[in-house]
């Protein structure tokens, strides 16, 4: 078995991964990434099909602005200087059974929009717009705090509303304001960007979404997510990191109550002094280090959790540049929101049921925002739909995933969803079958072979759900010197997933230095946003209210 060392090895190159790593690199760590893959990115990767460059995942990046998340990362990390972005406006339009929504980007002209076709909700309206600015600009507050590696337990009396709107769902938030069933369901179209319905997603969580996009800049990275995943990738070889591609990690030795090494089934083993896992929880934890090193409590915590949906995504190559009109559709939208319903929770369970028919559909057309990825009259298209790991017997396999893609019966369920996803986006795109060149199917288990994500989920754990708030595992482990980061430790999403990296390198940054976790005093919190501290009276919350605000990365999160 080969030897490596490093100050820290991480464990998995997908968006956490990466930025914990470019950022412990730019500090001075010599670090090493290891990759159950070819490439980095996990969710944020390509793949070709003659001269078409298909996005596998990302629809919008949020928090692109000055003064967004996103921004703060990509300036520190240097991506800027690597990967020019497209701002999206609109963000997006959604159809519903009577209504075509323009999603504005900007928050008064999106409030407008809604207004025109809802006159009757319009002072209901005007208050529920202005208290989701205040609520997103404290839970901002918040979020910059962690990325300047600051303790903020000493901090959340003075973002009340935001610690509020952890404690109640979006449906109740949006009770206090308006009546109407179908502006409730307008208000909540981009619930399936974060996998859980309105009726148990946490009112933080969506406000954070929505105002990372809408307040903070929705955007496309020209060339791709993967343009990201590289530029990240790049950062950290240019500061002495390295990463290792197609080395699974399947042990994390522990000698004394410490992570000491990670070896991988491929024969290599890196002793470090501390260690990052991008993989989930249960792979991590119970796989790699094992019960016997855990608390007995801690592993009993893995028990009420569950994955988040998985999703079938159809991917076009049209030989026709479908934004032209005439020979084209004169379809120049980035995204369409396809809604069969008002109502975000009967589409979720039309998700959860595989009812191609009504599930929630996002029709894509990446060549209208970035033409570089078809070639001189051509387009690329993605449908995409949240779906379940367990259809049909596990997709037709009966849980045997072995050879799966050659299995008749998966290959006649896919297909099946495919053709049914695409007779509804043609609707909206005429003609839109017989311009296919290439096309490809991914379900939940391509999401497992290719990011061994347990049940094939996109989002990590069932999470931004206030009853599931206490299964979102915290960065920290038991293992001292073993972080977390990813989807299963925030809301999911790729600047969810940059957060928690950021936020693991501080905490790890900490460790090696053998120092406490810095904390944040008044005057130094109102440093980190140049913009007024919110000045409320303090709402009361219990113990078990801050401990799963503390534990979750309450940031946006994009599809």
């Amino acid at each position: 078995m080969k030897t490596e060392y490093a100050d820290v090895a991480v464990i998995g190159a997908g968006l956490g991964g990466l930025s914990a790593a470019a950022y412990l690199a730019k500090a001075g760590q010599r670090v090493i990434v290891l990759e159950h893959h070819a490439v980095p990115g996990g969710y944020a990767h390509e793949f070709r099909r003659g001269k078409y460059r298909i996005e596998v995942s990302l629809h919008a990046l949020d928090g692109v602005d000055p003064g967004g998340w996103t921004r703060t990362i990509f300036e520190d990390l240097e991506v800027f200087g690597q990967v020019d972005f497209k701002r999206l406006d609109p963000f997006y339009i959604a159809a519903f059974p009577r209504h075509e929504i323009v999603g504005h980007l900007d928050p008064d002209q999106f409030e407008r929009e809604l207004r025109n076709q809802f006159p009757h909700e319009a002072d209901g309206l005007g208050r529920m717009v202005a208290d989701m600015k205040l609520v997103f600009r404290q839970g901002q507050y918040l979020i910059d705090a962690k990325l300047a590696g600051l303790e903020v337990s000493d901090s959340l009396e003075r973002i009340p509303k935001f610690v509020e709107a952890c404690r109640i769902t979006w449906s109740a938030y949006m009770d206090r304001f308006v009546s109407d069933s179908e502006l409730k369901g307008a208000l909540s179209v981009l619930w399936c960007y974060l996998g859980v319905p309105p009726s148990i997603m946490t009112a933080a969580a969506y406000i954070s979404l929505w105002g990372s996009y809408h307040i903070t800049g929705a955007y496309y990275p020209v060339g791709g997510s993967m343009a990201m995943s590289r530029a990240l990738e790049k950062t950290i070889r240019r500061y002495g990191g390295s990463v290792i591609y197609r080395q699974t990690a399947r042990n994390i030795e522990i000698r004394d109550g410490r992570a000491v090494a990670v070896e991988t089934e491929q024969g290599l083993r890196v002793e470090a002094k501390a260690f990052v896992s991008n993989a989930s929880p249960e792979a991590t934890l119970l796989g790699m280090v094992g019960e016997s090193h855990l608390p007995a409590s801690y592993v009993r915590s893995f028990s009420g959790g569950q994955p988040s949906l998985g999703h079938v995504t159809v991917s076009l190559a049209l030989d026709r540049d479908i934004a032209k009109p005439g020979d084209g559709a004169g379809w120049p939208h980035h995204e369409a929101l396809l809604r069969e319903t008002y109502d975000a929770d009967a589409g979720f369970r039309y998700a959860e049921s595989a009812d191609w028919e009504r599930t929630p559909l996002s029709v894509t057309c990446y060549s209208n925002i970035d033409p570089s990825c078809a070639p001189p009259g051509g387009s690329v298209v993605t449908l995409f739909s949240l779906a379940p790991w367990d259809y049909a017997d596990q997709w037709g396999t009966g849980g045997d995933l072995t050879n799966y893609r050659k299995n008749p019966k998966y290959i006649e369920l896919k297909n099946d969803a495919a053709n049914r996803l695409i007779n509804r986006a043609e609707r909206w795109i005429p003609g839109l079958r017989e311009s296919i060149k290439y096309w490809d199917v991914s379900t939940p288990l391509t999401n497992r072979r290719y990011t061994l994500n347990n049940a094939g989920a996109i989002y990590g754990s069932f999470g931004a759900c206030v009853l599931n708030s206490g299964h979102k595992t915290t960065p920290a482990t038991p293992i001292p010197n073993l972080m977390m980061t990813g989807a299963w430790v925030s809301t999911g999403g790729m600047s969810a997933a940059m957060i928690s990296g950021a936020y693991a390198s501080n905490q790890l940054m900490a460790l090696l230095a053998e120092a406490g976790p810095v904390s944040m005093t008044p005057e130094q919190a109102q440093q980190v946003r140049n913009v007024p501290t919110p000045d409320f009276e303090l709402s009361s919350f219990s113990d078990d209210d801050l401990a799963a605000l503390l534990a979750s990365e309450l940031s946006g999160a994009q599809r």
